[in-house]
């Protein structure tokens, strides 16, 4: 079985069916732990890729500087989430790449090359890009070429003046404290719901729910990742519910497997030119523990 802190990559390669001759391979990954950490005065931190195929593959790997800038040039992307991805060489990965047997397991150290990890007042984001560069053998013309990336996320430097989540108490008034959502009108049956964090550390929703005034669900994302907020940025998603359905119902979701019942404030402006009235939105956010 599956333990919850593996993950599993899994790719089935179904051909044409005008190829003669079809081949098809399944091949999967198996990596943890999914959110590697390196805290304060640590040198490295180790991930764990297993091959449970029947192939050897041959990976690489690559730490890249990952932020979510609010403003920029380029505006926001089609999602409404703005990410940009930056070469660095504060982390590296060693070795950067790798061959895994069959059945085999593969430890991939991410090493902070200036030493020890510094203190820091915010926590940096990066993300480790896993790409599957196996050659693809020569002689086989039906073969499909499939290329697989991964992406796990990495988090340096957690303040230790921030409350851990497993502190539920705590950290449900860090949140309170530290996130802001609103809403902003896209139609009659579309909200954009918008959520700025103020903290020092991510935000990593799941499990996203509004429910209506009579305790009905209007929308749901399901058991898995709704999206990231870094620290002191803004995102922003659109949900096919109107704003005054998330004002009157309940905007529920999981951050860090701590429950959150969010009050959700109008806003109307544009998320490009809202930074003049936030202090006037700051939005009362409950967490409340299972």
């Amino acid at each position: 079985m599956l333990s919850s802190g593996r993950f599993l990559g899994s790719v089935c390669l179904a051909l044409s069916l005008f190829i003669a001759s079809p081949v098809s391979r399944a091949e999967s990954l198996l990596i943890w732990p999914l959110m590697p950490t390196l805290a304060s005065g640590a040198k490295s931190v180790a991930i764990h890729i297993e091959n449970t195929g029947q192939t050897s593959r041959t990976l690489q790997f690559r730490v890249l500087q990952w932020q979510q800038p609010n403003h920029t040039d380029h505006g926001w992307d089609s999602t409404g989430r703005h990410e940009t991805y930056h070469q660095q060489q504060r982390v590296i990965a060693s070795p950067p790449v790798a061959t895994i047997a069959p059945e085999s397991t593969q430890l991939i150290r991410l090493v902070y090359f200036q030493g020890t990890v510094p203190e820091a007042e915010q926590e940096q984001a990066y993300r480790v890009l896993i790409d599957d560069i196996t050659p693809i053998a020569a002689d086989n013309d039906n073969a499909f070429n499939f290329r697989m990336r991964y992406s796990v996320p990495l988090f340096l430097s957690r303040p230790q003046t921030v409350p851990m989540p497993k502190k539920t108490g705590s950290y449900s008034d860090y949140l309170n404290e530290h996130i802001n959502v609103y809403c902003r009108a896209i139609d009659d049956e579309t909200a954009e719901l918008h959520i700025h964090n103020h903290g020092a550390v991510h935000l990593r929703l799941a499990q996203l729910q509004v429910l209506g005034a009579e305790q009905q669900t209007l929308f749901h994302n399901g058991e898995g990742l709704f999206g990231y907020v870094l620290p002191g940025a803004k995102q922003r998603w659109q949900l096919p519910v109107s704003c005054n359905q998330l004002q009157q119902g309940e905007l529920n979701a999981r951050a860090h497997q701590v429950s959150l019942q969010m009050d959700v404030q109008p806003h109307f402006r544009s998320p490009v030119n809202d930074d003049e009235d936030e202090e006037e939105l700051t939005n009362e956010l409950s967490a409340v523990t299972d």
